[in-house]
């Protein structure tokens, strides 16, 4: 497995110039390949919107709405299935989850003397009290920055439901760079672009974070190259993914040029290389500051690390990093991309609902019937709890 995970990493790499540009080029692959799966991944979003017969065209690629607008009733039931998927939620998250750190294991031979084959009882025994003060001090940690500072608890349950209506989700555990305290974030299917033919994260040769920033906050971040900050111009889009696009603008609205209020996606990279011959340099001069380099040699793996918009590159570096600091949720094991939970339920809960729904439809078409009335006739009506009168002249 792990010759399998090296052989994902890139083994050529451009320098800083052109880095932006293979980025472009690794993502536009990547998102032409999960392109059947947005559709999907749409349709379940607007399902679980209450929103059951709008669909997206896989002819046009433009969004169908099933429901007869022009009879003057909306089929517009809750759907059961965004209950299920929510009590499964709930359930999962019932039990109280808690960090567990375990203490480092001690044995009596790393303190038998070698020449009278006696063991240190003394030195055993303040080593295993050491180790077990320091797992407890490390889950006092975990614990605090789990449920004060990350908030995993929400972040899992909002997980939950994108798993449920995207077949995955991640969680991204980084460094805030202004702050320099540990933060997480959660991402959907749409916002991380990847291959989703691969069963495990670790296997991807690269993986891109998208994500909207305010515009003037990117052109006054001195992480990124002056120079190349002034290339950029504002896009106002929600996401990268067009369809995706689509959804967020139907339910919220076109972003509109705005002094001050514009917006642009950033793509945060995380790429595997081989060091050689050919990167060497690059990896030393780039990845000093990290502590990158530190016991690497050629052959060995390194991750590299660029933010780039529009395929200009603003920042290029290598981080001291041996796996992608995400993590992902699935329901079931295989490959990344997976049939959404929804998805299953879809099918059985339409039925229902059209059922549900043409019922009432039925119930109130008979109360609020049509009574023909001769001219000059004198037609009283009342609703009485056993039906209702009707009396005339």
């Amino acid at each position: 497995m792990a010759e399998e995970r090296l052989n994902n990493a890139v083994l050529h790499s451009p320098d800083s110039r052109a880095v932006g540009k293979m980025v472009e080029d690794m993502n536009f692959q990547a998102i032409m390949r999960r392109r059947a799966w947005e559709r999907r991944w749409y349709n379940t979003n607007w399902f679980d919107d209450g929103l059951h017969f709008r669909v997206m065209s896989k002819r046009t690629g433009q969004v169908i709405d099933h429901v007869q607008r022009n009879s003057g009733f909306i089929e517009r039931a809750i759907p059961r299935a965004s209950k299920q998927i929510r009590g499964i939620g709930a359930l999962l998250l019932t039990p109280k989850y808690y960090p567990v750190v375990y203490p480092e294991r001690q044995t009596q031979e790393n303190f038998r003397d070698k020449i009278t084959g006696q063991v240190n009882t003394q030195q055993y025994q303040q080593a295993i009290e050491q180790a077990k003060e320091e797992a407890r001090k490390r889950g006092i940690f975990l614990q605090t920055t789990w449920e004060d500072e990350l908030e995993l608890e929400l972040k899992l349950a909002d997980m939950i439901l994108l798993t449920a209506k995207n077949g995955i989700s991640y969680l991204k555990v980084y460094t805030d760079p202004h702050t320099k305290r540990v933060t997480a974030s959660v991402h959907d299917a749409f916002d991380v672009i990847c291959y989703g033919d691969v069963r495990e994260i670790d296997d991807l040769p690269f993986m891109t974070f998208t994500e909207p920033m305010d515009f003037n906050e990117v052109i006054s971040d001195e992480r990124f190259d002056e120079d190349k900050r002034r290339e950029l111009s504002p896009d106002n889009l929600y996401a990268t993914s067009e369809i995706k696009e689509a959804y967020m603008r139907a339910r919220y609205g076109s972003k509109l040029n705005a002094e001050n209020l514009n917006t642009i996606n950033i793509r945060e990279t995380f790429i595997k290389e081989y060091l050689s011959d050919d990167n060497w340099e690059q990896a030393v001069a780039l990845g000093e500051e990290n502590g990158a380099m530190e016991g690497k040699s050629k052959g060995d793996m390194i991750m590299r690390h660029p933010f780039s918009a529009g395929g200009v590159t603003l920042l290029d570096e290598y981080i001291n990093y041996d796996n992608y600091p995400c993590a992902e949720l699935r329901f079931e094991s295989g490959y990344l991309y997976q049939v959404p939970l929804m998805e299953r339920f879809i099918p059985l809960n339409k039925s229902q609902d059209i059922a549900v729904t043409r019922i009432e439809k039925w119930m109130n078409t008979m109360v609020s019937g049509i009574y023909r009335v001769r001219k000059g006739e004198n037609m009283i009506i009342s609703n009485i709890p056993g039906g209702q009168k009707v009396e005339y002249e």
